[in-house]
Formats: C-alpha cells, structure tokens, sequence
C-alpha cells in the first residue's frame, strides 16, 4: 500500500492526481480509464477540501491510501479526513433529466464520482470519514 498525506487545500490535488498516477503507471491504463478516474478523485477530494471541515482550514490533512487488488486486478483508493461525520452516499443521485433550471443543487459531485468507477462504499471508524473506491483496471 503507498500512502500521501495532504493539506486540507486545493491545490493539493494535483499532488494526489500525480500520486495516483504513478501508481497505476505500470498497468499502462487507457486514457479513457485515466480520465474516469482522475473525474471520480477530483470530485471526492474537492468535496472534503469543501465540505469536511467547519472552517476551511489548511492544518488539517486528508489521507490518501492506494493499492492494487487481483482477481480481479483492480485499483482501491481510500481517502481518510477527520472531518464531521458525514456519508455522501446516503443522498438520492440527481435526477439529470430534468431541465437545468429545475434541479436542485448539489450532488453531482459524487453522482459523477460513482458513475466512474465500479465501486464506491462509505463508513465513519476512529472518528475518521473514510471513503473508498475501487476501479477495475482494463
């Protein structure tokens, strides 16, 4: 497993991209897989820089882990915060057929963040919001 420990900030996501990226560098993924993957973590990561914490404060860190799973071979991503208990799956998708100027805001973020990737699973343990997906390399 490879970890990166990051401020609760930003521009620190292409830190976490770049993180990733050398990860899955000997697995030579289609650009396709890279984009679907690169949306999902961008999403999540922006969601906890904004929405983890009370104040937005760069003090406080977000934890990433990475490894690869076999069988099938496959890349698992667990973002860590300690921030306020929170389980963004519990929310209904948005409805995306509805005109623009008829849906309500807010969770497309992490609707697009599912729809990337083949599974996405929430829990809160040791005072930790811990969310993790996984993706199925090709």
């Amino acid at each position: 497993m490879k970890q990166i420990i990051v401020c609760n900030n930003k521009q620190q996501l292409y830190d976490v991209l770049d993180f990733v990226k050398k990860d899955l560098d000997p697995y030579k993924v289609s650009k396709k897989f890279q984009f679907q993957l690169e949306l999902s973590i961008e999403e999540i990561f922006v969601n906890i820089v904004n929405h983890a914490y009370e104040i937005h404060d760069n003090e406080k860190k977000i934890l990433i882990n990475s490894y690869i799973e076999t069988d099938p071979l496959k890349i698992v991503l667990e973002f860590l915060d300690e921030g306020n208990p929170y389980n963004p799956l519990k929310n209904n998708d948005p409805d995306i057929s509805l005109p623009l100027e008829e849906r309500t805001i807010g969770g497309l973020g992490i609707y697009l963040a599912k729809r990337n990737v083949d599974s996405i699973e929430y829990k809160y343990k040791d005072k930790k919001n811990i969310l993790t997906i996984k993706k199925n390399l090709e």
